[in-house]
Formats: C-alpha cells, sequence, structure tokens
C-alpha cells in the first residue's frame, strides 16, 4: 500500500482515477467480494485454463489443499484492503512540507535515501495507525473466510474470530467463547501497547512540540477505540 501511496502521489496522469480504482474494492461488501473470487477461482480460471491449454493452471484445486486455500483468503483479503492503507499513506505523504524533500534533494538526498531517511520518518504516525489497523483486522477476520472456505480444509483457513463464532453458536459452548473473547482482547490489547511503543519511538517531528503531543494523543484515542469496538464485537459474539 506504501508503494502505491507513493507512485500515485507524483505527478502522473489520471491519478485520481487510479487512487479511486484502488479504494473501490474496500466499498464493497466483504462477503460480495468473497463470492466474486469464489467465482473466479472455481469457474473462470478453470474455464480460461481449459481455453488456452494451460494444464498447470486447470490442475491447481484453490479451495481444495491447505496451502492453496491460505493464498487464496490472503490474496482477497490484500486485494480489498490494499486501497484503504493506500489512501492513508496518501494523506500522510502530502502532509510532508515540500521544502523539507528540497532540501534533502540539494542536500544529495535523492532516490530510495530520501525514502528511508525523510518521508518514512515523517510517515511513522500514519505507519503506526495503518499497522495498528492491519493487526486487528487479521484478528477480526470474518466474512472473507466464512464465505469461501467456512474455515477448511481442516480449519487451515479458520481465523480467531470465526473459532470464536462456532464455539459459541455452533457448538454452543457459550462460556468457552466468551472466554476465548476476552483472550483475544487481551492479545489485542497487549500487541496494541507494544507496537505503540515500538513505533512511537521513531516518531519523528517536524512542527512544534504541542502539535506533536496532539497528534500523538489523537492516535492514542483511535488506536483505543478501535480495541474497544474489537472487545465489543468479540462478546457479542
Amino acid at each position: 500500500s506504501f508503494v502505491l501511496a507513493y507512485l500515485l502521489n507524483k505527478n502522473i496522469r489520471a491519478k485520481g482515477l487510479s487512487r479511486a480504482l484502488f479504494f473501490i474494492p474496500n466499498i464493497i461488501s466483504a462477503v460480495l467480494v468473497a463470492f466474486i473470487w469464489t467465482f473466479i477461482f472455481s469457474q473462470i480460471l478453470p474455464n480460461l485454463a481449459e481455453v488456452m491449454h494451460w494444464d498447470w493452471l486447470g490442475s491447481i484445486s484453490w479451495f481444495g489443499s491447505p496451502g492453496t486455500a491460505t493464498f487464496t483468503i490472503i490474496l482477497v483479503s490484500v486485494w480489498q484492503q490494499i486501497g484503504f492503507l493506500m489512501m492513508i499513506y496518501t494523506a500522510g505523504l502530502q502532509t510532508i512540507p515540500v521544502d523539507l524533500i528540497e532540501a534533502g534533494k540539494i542536500d544529495g538526498c535523492t532516490g530510495f535515501r530520501l525514502i528511508k531517511d525523510i518521508q518514512l520518518p515523517l510517515l511513522m504516525p500514519t505507519i503506526t495507525i495503518n499497522l495498528f489497523v492491519s493487526i486487528s483486522g487479521a484478528f477480526k477476520a470474518f466474512d472473507v473466510p466464512n464465505a469461501m472456505t467456512a474455515g477448511g480444509p481442516y480449519g487451515t483457513t479458520m481465523p480467531v474470530a470465526m473459532d470464536i463464532y462456532k464455539e459459541a453458536f455452533v457448538k454452543y459452548n457459550m462460556g468457552y467463547g466468551a472466554a476465548k473473547s476476552v483472550i483475544l482482547f487481551l492479545v489485542v490489547a497487549a500487541v496494541t501497547l507494544i507496537q505503540l511503543n515500538f513505533t512511537r519511538k521513531r516518531e519523528v517531528s517536524y512542527r512544534w512540540e504541542r502539535r506533536r503531543k496532539k497528534a500523538i494523543s489523537w492516535q492514542h484515542w483511535s488506536c483505543w477505540y478501535l480495541v474497544s469496538s474489537l472487545y465489543c464485537r468479540s462478546c457479542f459474539w
């Protein structure tokens, strides 16, 4: 997502249209996305392999083995979420002052060094938010795996949220499911604190201290809001 945001932040043609095309999958229902990709893997790709005489493609069982099933879930999840993370990175890149970039170029900092030494340190607050959204999204994953594989084969594509759901509403072990939900909340909270502590130390402020403190406070409130929403969802399951 950062690579896409970086490329589409340059002066290129139709960059607005390109951003919209990458962002559209994020506003589509996850269940609908899962059905579309299930149709692609089960119907379109086998027919394409038959027409093109690609035996290697036609012999792949996309949902029949643990490896390929996991690959399809990851592919669909990345395809749906990459546009949202790209827009956040784009907003972060546009907040970097142009004079800092120009000063770096004058000092001979170009190419990858410009990204590594100037842009990435200034993007650490944005990276913090995107990391948290990605990690919490991985813990909350439910719609796509449930619609595409239902956790199979052999439970290899069953995320934590689906396991809690089946424990509580399929096996009717409500107490066990509630206990798993609380443990999930504690794990996400611990991961969040570790990640915030790790990324906050690498943040670089180019504005005055007061605005930096406000930005950090906003990050804390937003992250704890997402943690609390995850906990409420887990308790509901």
